[in-house]
This record gives structure tokens, sequence and C-alpha cells, in this order.
């Protein structure tokens, strides 16, 4: 099986069955999936829009399928939803916000608050909690549905995937120019908000243009290939950028 590019044919419609989709070929996962969805307004006790029961429901099927049917994919002590953040849904009365997510130091959340919980796609809000005075303050993220693009297709790790990622300048034209050229090598290119993902045949980068994401002077790519078949990307990435070689992955995998 190979890549085949999918990414770029998501709309407001498809997002779930694309993103589903997209697990399955990348990520070699088949998602267990129950014959019914589960109503997490009424495990919580609250009412929620149909859009975020259903992005309940895929980081769920997402987790039990990485822990009970692909235990390889697990990635280091973070082993959920392919980044170093633990899956997390409950709903805190007292701040009245839904958690979604939980980074892996457990100061930082990203969720829903209680005026968008009836809403399509709302905002997320990252909430970061400052550990000496308990004082929680929150920022504006992504909207619903660019946030589980965010966080599904961008850190795409895989057993036996290169990877390469790498800060650059933000006002360093000669480096805007490499970027234009290494972006016009893909079939493929899509914005999500602050996010470009380029999908070629076994191979998707992304460029994270999110203010302040590493530092504010910079602005992030990430090249992933799928298999080693793909050596034109490793070939013309090298050429442009004058890379030495790809990250490996698999070191940072427990079996």
């Amino acid at each position: 099986m190979n890549y085949i590019p999918i990414i770029h044919t998501i709309n407001d419609k498809n997002i779930f069955i694309i993103i589903r989709e997209f697990i399955k070929t990348w990520y070699e996962i088949d998602i267990i999936q129950p014959k019914e969805e589960i109503n997490f307004g009424d495990r919580l006790g609250i009412n929620l829009s149909d859009d975020i029961n259903k992005v309940l429901n895929l980081f769920t099927d997402l987790n039990n399928s990485i822990i009970y049917g692909n235990k390889k994919y697990i990635h280091s002590a973070h082993n959920y939803i392919f980044t170093n953040q633990r899956l997390i849904i409950s709903y805190n009365k007292k701040e009245e916000f839904l958690l979604l997510l939980q980074e892996g130091q457990q100061d930082l959340y990203f969720g829903i608050k209680k005026n968008d919980l009836l809403k399509d796609n709302p905002i997320i809000f990252r909430s970061l909690i400052n550990i000496k005075t308990k004082e929680i303050i929150y920022y504006e993220d992504l909207n619903l549905y660019n946030f589980v693009i965010n966080h599904v297709c961008t850190n795409c790790c895989k057993i036996k995937t290169r990877s390469y990622t790498y800060l650059f300048p933000k006002n360093d034209n000669a480096m805007k120019h490499k970027i234009s050229e290494f972006i016009s090598y893909f079939d493929y290119k899509r914005s999500f908000d602050k996010i470009v993902i380029l999908e070629k045949n076994d191979a998707i980068a992304y460029i994270d243009y999110t203010e302040n994401h590493y530092s504010s002077d910079f602005y992030l790519l990430t090249v992933n290939k799928w298999t080693e078949k793909q050596k034109d990307i490793t070939e013309k990435i090298v050429e442009i950028f004058e890379w030495k070689g790809w990250s490996d992955n698999t070191n940072r995998f427990k079996f």
C-alpha cells in the first residue's frame, strides 16, 4: 500500500470521513469504530453540537485503536493523536470548559468554552495554567476543523517514515524563495488557517505559520516521507535547502 494524497479533498461536509481514511492509509491503522457513536453530551451532562460530538468520537476511536489494536504505534509516554499530548475528554464545571487534549506536562489544555458548545466548527482555546499561581489564561487557537486537521495530519509519524523539521526565519527573502520553489514541487497545496499542507504520492509536508509557535521570528517546515521509495523528493529537498540527511523516527517508538 502507498499513500495517495487525500487531505486536499477535505471540505466541511466530508472532513470526518477523509480524516479517518487518512489515518487508515498514512498510519496504517484500521480505526476501531463501534456500531453507534457515543453521545458525549449525555455522558458529560451538557449539550453539544454534532460537530463537537463527532470530533470526540474520532479522538476516542483513534485512542482505542492505538491502545488495543496497534500497540506498536505507541509514541513514547504520549501515545495519543500522534503528538506530545494526551487525550482528555471531560467538562470542567468550575471553568465551564470542555477539555479535548492535554499537553504532556499537564500545564496546557485545548478545549471549547461553554458558550460555544452548541456551535458548528467552534473556536478552540488553549488554556495555559501558571504552575506557581494556578492562574488560567485562555488564548484563541484554530477553529475545530483546522484543529483536528492540525493534530491528526501534520505530525505524520509512522514506523519507517523519515522526516525533517526546519525552523526558517520569516523575514528572510532568500528563504522565502526556497520555500516557494519547494511548494511548487508538490502536486497538491491546501491551506487550513495558518497551516499549509503539501501532498505528493508518498510524501506530505506542512508549513506552520502560527505566530509564536516556536519563536516570533521563525516559522516551521516539516517534511515526511511515507517510504524510502520516495527518492525524488529527497533529492529535491537536499538540492533546495542543502540538507544533509533525514531524521529517523523509529527510535521514538516503543514496541
